[in-house]
């Protein structure tokens, strides 16, 4: 009899160390599952934000470039957008940018940028109102609004929106040969992959005199 008892007691005692191994392994697979979800958060939360410095620099670059020509065209016909036979490399006043897309993003020269396959750029150039520079005119009033949207691969937008004076400091003549910095930029990359790097750009205020 007191066999007996001692057999079940052991066999209780094994249940009991079976149900706390089972409770053990679940505690430590909820654990591993919510530091992984953290993991997995901290990396997306980076990825995205490697993307949107890099928009923003792609669309502070452009939008740099587009500022420094001139108001209008020096023509005495000008036109709002590109005049005949016009292309990136000898666009000379702001709206000649205007409804303009390129993919991938290339400098002024045509050479596609390194590192952003699937990216594109593109412009809206409008008249705006002096007194309520987010309106748009219907005609000129001395100010152009220009929107610059860059899209990454994945379908996600960053607008950068500028404007233009007919007297700003563009417009000046230039009155000796000059050479001046107007846009300055930081490219950081880890290893030889290029979606792994972060880019920052800044406008320099040194307009020519």
């Amino acid at each position: 009899m007191n066999a007996s008892r001692h057999h079940r007691h052991l066999r209780g005692h094994s249940g009991v160390s079976l149900i706390e191994a089972v409770l053990a392994v679940a505690i430590v697979a909820i654990m591993m599952v919510a530091a992984l979800d953290v993991v997995g958060s901290s990396a997306r939360t980076r990825a995205i934000q490697t993307e949107q410095s890099r928009a923003t620099a792609l669309a502070k670059q452009l939008l740099s470039e587009i500022v420094q020509c001139r108001y209008a065209d020096a023509g005495s016909s000008p036109v709002f957008g590109p005049e005949s036979g016009e292309v990136r490399a000898n666009f000379d006043d702001v709206d000649d940018f205007h409804n303009w897309t390129e993919s991938p993003p290339q400098t002024g020269s045509g050479t596609a940028l390194a590192g952003f396959t699937g990216w594109k750029r593109s412009v809206k150039v409008e008249y705006a109102d002096p007194t309520n520079p987010s309106a748009t005119a219907s005609s000129d009033q001395g100010l152009k609004r220009i929107t610059v949207t860059v899209t990454t691969p994945t379908g996600k937008a960053t607008t950068l929106v500028g404007l233009r004076s007919r007297n700003g400091g563009y417009e000046k003549s230039v009155q000796t040969t000059t050479t001046y910095t107007s846009w300055a930029s930081l490219s950081v990359q880890a290893g030889t992959n290029s979606n792994t790097g972060t880019v920052s750009s800044t406008n320099l205020v040194n307009q020519a005199p």
